[in-house]
């Protein structure tokens, strides 16, 4: 059983460590709104002390600490043109999960001050928890988002962290650990902010209890209502294809397997997905089913000769060297800030 709690500091790597450290002052460049619509341009001065409302801060070319209750903000939007939002969620999109972390471990704890407010930094503190679990760093992910819990009694982002620690026990299988989190996941509209999080957390419980019928009409609905959304798409689709070749239906999950590699080519999961086609393959080709091909892949891969190793080489290739072009956009925008 997880009981992060208890957690000795010196299991935790020394990127992790440093994410959960303490920091010292920052100030950080940003524009408030406030209630009545004025904007202020300013120098928030991080960390916030946990417990009260109010943010100290300075005008931008004046002099003086002012104090401003967050009671009196509607949104938050910092300079974060150092981070390079974009180039870190290309990565994790990408599933280079240990990037991200590198890359926003320690800088984003100066952001955690305001997590209970509307705030652009809230993105990149989404990015920094999702990693973490995607990842499987299911402990410093919890200790993260207790620091959330610090800051955000109630709204948006106390939901994330939430849902996401409940996603963590659930991987590790631990639903007695789930149940403080389990009303989080009854039912969610497929409008709701976090809907494929808690559909996949639904699928998840299920098949904890073995129960794969119920777990695959949750992995459903993400697919039909969230296929762009590969971070959870991708990951359905191969639990829906494991199901189904558990079940014998070779027909499907070999489709299944082959639609992985045409619509989330870019992340982990069409490696997997080939290596669960070449078992329905043979197992097809053992009880005499023919197999259907799906979208012209299997003409595609013929075409380009030495069929599926050359292409597979030839993706994994190429999505290293977008990512090491990417890694080197961060360094340079860390050595380089503006």
């Amino acid at each position: 059983m997880m009981n992060v709690k208890k957690l000795p500091l010196f299991l935790l790597g020394s990127v992790m460590l440093s994410a959960l450290m303490p920091v010292q002052a920052q100030r950080l460049r940003a524009k408030v709104l406030l209630n009545s619509q004025d904007v202020l341009d300013v120098v928030l001065i991080a960390p916030r002390k946990a417990g009260t409302t109010n943010i100290r801060y300075e005008l931008v070319d004046k002099e003086g600490v002012l104090t401003l209750s967050l009671n009196d903000v509607e949104e938050i939007r910092f300079d974060l043109k150092e981070f390079k939002p974009d180039v870190v969620s290309q990565l994790y999109y990408m599933g280079k999960y240990e990037d991200v972390i590198k890359s926003l471990a320690r800088r984003v704890n100066p952001y955690l001050g305001f997590v209970d407010k509307k705030s652009n930094s809230n993105e990149l503190i989404q990015l920094f928890v999702r990693s973490l679990y995607k990842s499987e760093k299911y402990e410093p992910m919890t200790l993260f988002a207790n620091e959330i819990e610090k800051y955000a009694a109630t709204g948006e982002m106390r939901e994330f962290a939430d849902i996401y620690r409940g996603l963590a026990y659930l991987k590790l299988g631990d639903l007695e650990g789930f149940k403080p989190y389990e009303e989080l996941f009854k039912e969610a509209d497929y409008k709701h902010p976090f809907a494929a999080p808690i559909w996949y957390g639904k699928a998840r419980q299920e098949i904890v209890k073995n129960n794969w019928k119920d777990a695959n009409t949750y992995l459903a609905k993400i697919i039909t209502e969230f296929p762009m959304e590969t971070d959870w798409s991708a990951e359905a689709l191969f639990l829906s294809a494991t199901y189904h070749h558990s079940r014998t239906n070779l027909v499907v999950a070999n489709q299944i397997c082959q639609e992985i590699q045409i619509v989330a080519p870019l992340t982990d999961w069409p490696e997997k997905a080939i290596e669960l086609e070449e078992t329905i393959r043979t197992q097809a080709e053992e009880i005499g089913i023919t197999l259907v091909e799906f979208g012209g892949l299997r003409e595609r891969e013929r075409e380009e000769g030495d069929s599926k190793i050359d292409y597979r080489e030839r993706q994994r290739k190429l999505k290293e060297e977008e990512a090491e072009r990417l890694r080197q956009e961060l360094d340079n925008a860390e050595e380089n800030p503006l």
